[in-house]
């Protein structure tokens, strides 16, 4: 189950006012009941309303679709696949190091190069997936590898997969990029001290123009509607992540993953109600009622989007519409007779036919 920021922020709440928390006497007896105010940027972005919603049905894609490993190694690549793995796993390897690994859950490609130069930069400390390379990836140029051709590379094996994406965002692994996204991790002064008691490196830290490259990323689809690239195992439903990526750079495919891959059944499931982007507020709203303090959530972006819902055992799942909120969260906390204000970021997610926040 993922762990939202409200979550985190309750038991903060609950440490404002229970004798085992750290703050002073005078703090605690300063907490009373409040408001929490749900308020919207005046840019915010959001979905039209509609009369109603289509759920989906879908299997995953098969194996022999997938199953493909000359559409990833090198021309003239000696890769065999390997016959000591278990079954419901199959990996390819050649004798240079690339890999293709295929299971229920995708198919994975890398090179050996991916892991000693790519692979840590591109995951935040829980072992995610970073998603705001928007803001990160904004410094340096790559010469060694042209955008357009990075952006073909990747789609082009998407459409021979015949993987539905609506969208594709090519980011620049430069030099100035890499380095930043490496700091990330651990400061330089960390990163020093660490050195001293360690021989290994825990990061790569220097990078050269030979290493630079893109990264592509899609947005799989079903229809026009995204799908979310976020995995939730929640209540009796389990919801796996639909994403597909890849790394380029001048020596070519260095990394490519897909996961969440569906075939779509011609005849949807059922046809369901409309929820307004107003009601669907009006939930965010309720969701905070009742919470001491005063605080202020920010919703800066709604997203319509489709989830994949199944049992996580059976492969078989629906597509669900759901509104994706995206907030910010500021509250004070005072700690040693100090007021230190707070700003958390994460999403909410709701799903639009049961009314029920999925976490």
């Amino acid at each position: 189950m993922k762990t939202h920021f409200r979550d985190i922020f309750l038991l903060t709440v609950l440490m404002l006012s229970c004798t085992a928390c750290s703050l002073t006497e005078e703090a605690i007896d300063g907490q009373e009941a409040g408001t929490v105010a749900v308020v919207e940027d005046g840019q915010m972005e959001r979905p039209q309303d509609m009369e109603s919603y289509t759920v989906f049905r879908a299997v995953p894609k098969s194996g022999e679709m997938l199953a493909r490993p000359e559409l990833f190694f090198p021309e003239g690549s000696d890769y065999m696949e390997r016959t000591d793995i278990e079954e419901d796993v199959r990996v390819w390897e050649d004798t240079h190091g690339n890999n293709l690994a295929l299971d229920k859950n995708g198919i994975r490609y890398s090179t050996s190069n991916y892991f000693l130069t790519y692979a840590d930069l591109l995951y935040d400390e829980d072992g995610g997936f970073r998603r705001n390379f928007d803001d990160l990836l904004t410094e340096g140029t790559v010469d060694t590898v042209s955008e357009e051709a990075a952006s073909e590379l990747v789609t082009g094996l998407a459409g021979k997969m015949d993987i539905a994406f609506c969208d594709a965002v090519a980011y620049p692994l430069s030099v100035e990029n890499m380095t930043k996204l490496s700091r990330l991790f651990m400061s330089d002064e960390e990163y020093e001290e660490y050195l001293k008691v360690s021989p290994e490196s825990p990061l790569k830290r220097s990078f050269e123009e030979a290493e630079e490259a893109y990264l592509v990323v899609l947005v799989p689809c079903v229809k026009e509607w995204p799908l979310y690239h976020e995995e939730y195992d929640y209540g009796e439903r389990f919801y796996p992540a639909c994403c597909v990526w890849g790394i380029v750079s001048s020596n070519g495919l260095e990394w490519f993953e897909a996961s969440g891959l569906y075939d779509v059944e011609d005849a949807p499931a059922r046809e369901i109600p409309g929820m307004t982007v107003e009601q669907a507020k009006e939930r965010l709203q309720r969701r905070f009622e009742g919470i001491m303090g005063e605080q202020v959530v920010d919703c800066t972006k709604i997203e319509l989007t489709y989830l994949a819902a199944g049992d996580g055992v059976s492969g078989k799942v629906e597509l669900i519409p759901a509104f994706v909120f995206y907030l910010n969260e500021s509250f004070t906390r005072e700690k040693q007779a100090e007021a230190e204000e707070i700003t958390m970021q994460d999403t909410l997610i709701l799903d639009i036919e049961t009314g029920n926040w999925v976490e």
